[in-house]
């Protein structure tokens, strides 16, 4: 029969190991899958704007959105890119500050002349600086998941029941 000392040092061990091999089995963050698509800017009549990407033709996209939202809404740009899902997940990040909800913001004129005039260079830079931004994230994340083992490991050091 184990004592509860034993099944706690053996539950926080397991915590440990768990902790460590998931701390130390990545080796980046999620890959992210890069295909060609379009990027799209809509406009509905409540003055919200839909950051979107598709790999379907984006008319199809639009009258799929236009059945599903009781809002009249307007295409405003679609933009051919090799990354869609990057250069989308990029303008999210951008426009995080004016989200409110799902893929809808409340953006103000500057920032829809900012994706109107859009060019490959510009896009290029927001990919990059994405996932610049995801590697640094990554690596403050695994940074913190040491730093708690690294106490756990000193409370129990410590701990009169160790």
């Amino acid at each position: 029969m184990r004592s509860a000392h034993s099944s706690c040092d053996a539950a926080y061990e397991g915590i440990v190991k768990r902790r460590w091999i998931t701390a130390t089995k990545k080796v980046g963050p999620k890959a992210r899958v890069i295909k060609a698509g379009c990027i799209y800017l809509i406009r509905a009549d409540n003055d919200l704007y839909k950051i979107g990407s598709t790999v379907v033709s984006v008319e199809k996209r639009f009258k799929g959105l236009q059945r599903a939202n009781a809002c009249t809404l307007e295409l405003l740009e679609s933009i051919e890119t090799d990354d869609a899902a990057g250069l989308e997940l990029a303008l999210h990040e951008l426009f995080a500050k004016v989200w409110h909800h799902g893929e809808w913001f409340v953006l103000d004129e500057e920032a829809v002349d900012f994706i109107l005039d859009l060019d490959e260079p510009v896009i290029r830079a927001l990919i990059v600086a994405l996932e610049e931004t995801r590697t640094l994230n990554w690596q403050h994340r695994q940074e913190t998941q040491l730093e708690k083992l690294s106490k756990l490991r000193e409370l129990r050091r410590n701990s009169p029941y160790a």
